[in-house]
């Protein structure tokens, strides 16, 4: 399997080389200004040319993390080229879960009755990170009215049984996304599932890891915030079993209250997603960065796995960039913002 991989393996090393190092987060930190930030950004090797077009007198976040993602489309698209139609299906669910994301907000204006607003530059960078696997009329879709309108659109496309299942279940848009989450899941699970076992096993590991810890998300959003009955819990969670077994996803769906379904979770492998919750962070960045560690992993030996742990690791490096943005945006403390992108103060020196 390496000599298969050996030559993608090469590129994804080469374009890793680049990625912004601890230092360079330490640094981040430190500025003062959105615009000092992206003028940083500018002159790191990662970034330089995808950055060139922003005017640093009038910049801001969404700017940013747009041309991040249409850095990281592009570096997908490279690696494209090494590679056969069939390992190429790694790649293709890459695009389809971003087609997702845009059907989903077009669908949004849909439920709100809102104007979709205006094309503007976000739009057009939003555009580079469209590649259109499914294959979908995307006029027909922005002049939908209804979900009618939308399903009728998607018609004779892989988000025409979705879309279906939606109508059928007569779906609010919660409930749209939540069809959307399995449909992707299932079929990029089934997929692996297909490969030689020598070759799944490292997609299992991230795209497994990812499932469970999402699953485990959902369930505490579900109950904490939704207070969902319990068989609603069971009817939304994704189709995915990977170390998070059975018995442990209906403790937790049936766990009491919030410590008796921390203390759950602390019995699996995902026992990190509590860790300083008491202090400060969140459960969904611990989940970004375990999946980045699990990432870090899987990456280093040559692999179809080895392209979804690129990706996973470029999100990571997006999500502290954009996380360090907004500390700055909102003159948080640098040591804050350093916790919560896990640079220690032993790290920090600039």
């Amino acid at each position: 399997m390496s000599a298969k991989y050996s030559a993608i393996g090469a590129k994804l090393k080469a374009m890793r080389a680049f990625a912004l190092t601890e230092r360079d987060f330490a640094a981040l930190s430190e500025k003062k200004t959105v615009k000092d930030i992206c003028l940083y950004m500018k002159a790191a090797d990662a970034y330089r040319e995808a950055f060139k077009i922003i005017d640093d007198n009038d910049v801001h976040r969404g700017q940013m993390e747009h041309l991040m993602h249409k850095k990281l489309v592009t570096d997908f698209l490279k690696i494209r080229r090494f590679m056969d139609n069939q390992d190429a299906n790694v790649i293709r669910f890459f695009f389809i879960r971003r087609e997702i994301e845009f059907l989903k907000r077009k669908i949004h204006y849909i439920y709100t009755k809102e104007e979709s607003p205006k094309p503007t530059t976000d739009d057009e960078l939003k555009n580079h990170l469209f590649i259109n696997v499914g294959k979908i009329d995307r006029d027909a879709i922005k002049n939908a009215k209804s979900l009618e309108d939308f399903a009728e659109a998607c018609k004779e496309t892989i988000y025409e049984e979705p879309l279906k299942r939606a109508l059928d279940f007569n779906a609010d848009f919660f409930m749209l996304g939540m069809i959307f989450d399995e449909y992707y899941y299932r079929n990029l699970w089934k997929f692996i599932g297909a490969l030689p076992k020598s070759e799944a096993a490292g997609l299992k590991k991230i795209i497994g890891s990812d499932a469970d810890m999402l699953n485990i998300m959902w369930i505490y959003r579900g109950k904490k915030y939704f207070h969902f009955a319990n068989e609603a819990i069971f009817s939304y969670l994704l189709p995915v079993r990977y170390r998070l077994s059975e018995d442990a996803v209906r403790s937790l769906v049936n766990s009491a209250d919030e410590t008796e379904f921390a203390a759950v979770v602390r019995s699996t492998a995902y026992a990190g997603l509590f860790d300083q919750i008491d202090d400060g962070l969140a459960i969904e960045e611990n989940y970004v960065y375990m999946l980045s560690k699990i990432a870090e992993s899987v990456f280093r030996t040559p692999s179809l796995a080895a392209i979804a742990a690129y990706e996973k690791l470029r999100n990571w490096e997006i999500w502290r960039t954009t996380t360090v943005i907004e500390g700055v945006r909102y003159n948080r403390d640098p040591a804050v913002i350093r916790k919560h992108i896990r640079i220690t103060e032993e790290r920090s020196v600039v």
